[in-house]
């Protein structure tokens, strides 16, 4: 995987992609400094060709997810790629380290160590991408944001590009590609006191960053249950969705060793799927 959380756009190919569960989606940008949406298409995929998750398998039909990558790419010219991929396929957490080897074999074993210990099983063999965060100056210690993929995995999602004629040059997860277009007005709108809740809800999928002005502090990713069409399962998503929300600040509070929770000043949500009451229900609870 690929981690520019500031500035991978900067380095970015013209088009990306993005193989999902319920979707392949396509777009491409105009090559000025504007990056001006100039083509944009998404593909619907059945239930059960794309199954996101962190330890098994992933694509499950790649002759399907090929042919709709051709026939969505067929028009264009395009070689590179940035690739996005659902949520669910990586493990990702912020810990704090005393501090982070120079030498990549010894900074990966401590990685999958303190992972393997918060998600409770083994990683496998894994490709590892880390950002050092702001940390305080008084304990020494060093926060870093990790995120890891298996091998297997991420390499089941180049196949079936390279198959379709395209060439991965940047991948990673879509809520980070999210966040990265708009962290700048997010942080900026942040006074030192306030804290921030970003919230991805694509795909079948929750995705929640809370940060404060010096940017993430709690990072929680998991798969929402669907039925047997595809869809959410749950009449109630809005209330399915604060209860996750609930869960996550309390971890952030637990995380952060203090009394009182995060104070939640801005919310800033994606969705595919509607979600009536949710604004009155974080207003009430936050």
């Amino acid at each position: 995987m690929t981690r520019r959380w500031r500035s991978w756009w900067e380095a970015a190919p013209e088009a990306g992609i993005y193989i999902g569960a319920g979707c392949v989606a396509t777009a491409a940008v105009e090559p000025d400094r504007a990056r001006r949406l100039k083509f944009s298409r998404v593909d619907p995929l059945p239930p059960g060709a794309v199954v996101p998750s962190p330890v098994e398998s992933n694509i499950r039909d790649s002759g399907l997810v090929v042919d709709r990558l051709k026939e969505a790419t067929a028009p264009s010219r395009w070689t590179e790629v940035a690739i996005s991929l659902p949520d669910p396929t990586v493990r990702v957490a912020i810990l704090e380290l005393a501090r982070v080897p120079a030498r990549r074999a010894d900074r990966n074993a401590l990685f999958q160590h303190h992972l393997e210990r918060l998600f409770l099983n083994a990683l496998g063999r894994c490709r590892f991408a880390y950002q050092r965060l702001p940390s305080p100056e008084s304990d020494g210690r060093q926060r870093v944001l990790v995120s890891a993929i298996r091998e297997e995995i991420l390499e089941e999602y180049e196949a079936v590009a390279r198959a379709a004629g395209l060439l991965p040059a940047v991948v990673d997860i879509a809520a980070f590609h999210l966040y990265n277009l708009y962290e700048g007005q997010i942080v900026s709108s942040l006074q030192p006191s306030q804290w921030a809740l970003f919230l991805n809800l694509f795909d079948q999928n929750f995705t929640i960053i809370l940060l404060d002005h010096e940017g993430p502090r709690f990072i929680r990713i998991k798969a929402l249950p669907s039925d047997s069409g595809g869809g959410l399962a749950g009449a109630d998503l809005a209330a399915r969705v604060t209860a996750e929300i609930d869960a996550s600040v309390r971890a952030a509070q637990t995380a952060a060793d203090v009394e009182e929770p995060p104070l939640i000043n801005r919310l800033f949500f994606f969705s595919d799927q509607p979600l009536a009451g949710l604004d009155e229900e974080m207003r009430s609870a936050y």
